[in-house]
């Protein structure tokens, strides 16, 4: 359900937190470049877990970019990697875990990247939510090229309400 217009007092905190799957086609053979800048600004969001998606016929987790904008930093799912141990509260990067990450890291550029993509989100509660839609979505990676003015395009569009899908499509034609 979209987030309520009141204002966040009144709302009820959510009980548990939110992973947030975007599933995106930025392009039809490679990622238009049109969506570049958004792509790198979403990596900027506190909410970022990073981007689901790879090359052709090769899946790859996104972390990062250059500074340039110009290469993906990220990791092979198919490989086993540990998680580091917390002890008291402190996490312990053991060398299980080093042995584990090292030398599995995959850069590639941004142009050999496949258009079929997913952005992830981690959410801690409603108020966390509701910042990203205001200051990531609406404010950042969704503007549109009118109100950024560098011709880039938003990845994706955020509504205040749920699209009326059950409407009147008689007179579509007069519309058109």
């Amino acid at each position: 359900t979209p987030p309520s217009a009141s204002p966040p007092s009144s709302v009820s905190p959510w009980p548990k937190s939110l992973l947030l799957l975007v599933p995106l086609r930025l392009g039809v053979s490679s990622i238009d470049p049109s969506f570049r800048l958004p792509l790198l600004q979403y990596f900027t969001l506190p909410q970022c877990l990073g981007i689901l998606g790879g090359t052709p016929r090769h899946a790859i987790y996104f972390y990062g970019c250059s500074e340039d904008g110009k290469t993906l930093y990220g990791k092979d799912p198919h490989f086993t990697q540990f998680t580091p141990k917390m002890v008291d509260g402190v996490v312990q990067i053991t060398g299980e875990y080093r042995r584990s990450i090292r030398g599995q890291s995959v850069s590639c550029k941004m142009s050999g990247i496949d258009p079929s993509l997913a952005l992830a989100f981690y959410c801690e509660g409603r108020d966390d939510f509701e910042r990203l839609v205001e200051e990531g979505f609406k404010g950042g990676i969704c503007r549109s090229a009118r109100e950024r003015g560098d011709g880039s395009n938003p990845l994706f569009s955020v509504m205040d309400v749920r699209p009326d899908f059950g409407g009147d499509i008689g007179n579509i034609n007069e519309l058109l």
